[in-house]
């Protein structure tokens, strides 16, 4: 929900001085570790994207970039939202959760 490819575009908005060099050595230290890496090692499992149009704290650029980053099957959902998504999202959200469990219950485990 809403997310972005970095731990440190995250440590960015929320430690506000974590700047230039140390913002920097945090982003070198966490890279082994960012969710862009390890996205992609997600699959076969689905995953739900859900992103922001009006989203305060992370451009449509960066959260295409988590998006791209994870290998099908995956689904990107946008909201006319803030950062925080909406009831929308959250019914959207419930769904597609429902749905997988519902597709998890019927077919026997390895055949995806």
């Amino acid at each position: 929900m809403a997310g972005t490819a970095r731990f440190a575009d995250i440590a960015a908005l929320n430690l506000p001085d974590l700047r230039d060099e140390r913002l920097e050595r945090y982003r070198r230290t966490l890279a082994e570790i960012d969710p862009a890496v390890w996205i992609g090692r997600a699959a076969p499992a689905a995953l739900l994207f859900q992103s922001a149009l009006r989203d305060e704290f992370f451009t449509e650029e960066r959260s295409r970039e988590l998006f791209e980053q994870a290998n099908d099957p995956k689904s990107l959902k946008w909201y006319d939202a803030g950062h925080y998504l909406d009831e929308a999202a959250r019914r959207d959200r419930i769904a597609w959760l429902s749905e997988m469990l519902s597709l998890e219950r019927r077919e026997p485990a390895g055949s995806r």
